[in-house]
């Protein structure tokens, strides 16, 4: 890619400012069109900037940024779909106790994923990153298996039963 060091806070700036404006947009297009139809949307398009990025050659700074602010929209704006289906997997009384196992699980995934990028991604003996083209087919392939999946997560939508105290 050749984006030397001094260039990566313009590129997170891009990105960044990018994500938030659309966030919200995607949160709306959620509620208006369907959490698991924009979701499958969204991660299928993330599918282009994805491996555009882990596979790109050596390109202008603004062309990197485009790709990498692309990027920064549709792989993080996956989430905000993803999240509304997954809140909506458990009843409304044990959501608390769901979620924080569902963030106990997602940070572990997350440290898998960086010790496996660590492992796959190195530096050769010119300085150039090798390896980082498999991170983006492995991604791909999490991305394609998670659209087909997301159908299968059954969404509660009635209100939560009514809780019954006894009379004492």
């Amino acid at each position: 890619m050749n984006i030397r060091i001094e260039d990566i806070p313009l590129i997170y700036l891009f990105g960044g400012a990018a994500t938030f404006f659309t966030s919200r947009l995607i949160g709306r297009l959620a509620d208006r069109h369907g959490k698991i139809r924009v979701y499958r949307v969204v991660a299928a398009c993330s599918l282009l900037p994805l491996l555009v990025i882990t596979h790109l050659w050596p390109v202008p700074l603004w062309l990197m940024i485009c790709w990498s602010t692309l990027f920064f929209i549709l792989v993080p704006g996956r989430m905000v779909p993803a999240m509304a289906v997954v809140t909506s997997a458990v009843q409304p009384r044990l959501r608390g106790t769901f979620l924080s196992m569902n963030g106990a699980v997602q940070q572990l995934a997350s440290g898998v994923a960086s010790w496996l990028g660590g492992v796959m991604i190195a530096v050769d003996a010119s300085g150039r990153v090798s390896g980082y083209n498999h991170v983006g087919w492995l991604a791909a392939a999490a991305t394609l298996l998670a659209i087909v999946f997301v159908g299968r997560i059954r969404m509660h939508t009635g209100a939560a039963p009514a809780v019954v105290t006894p009379v004492e």
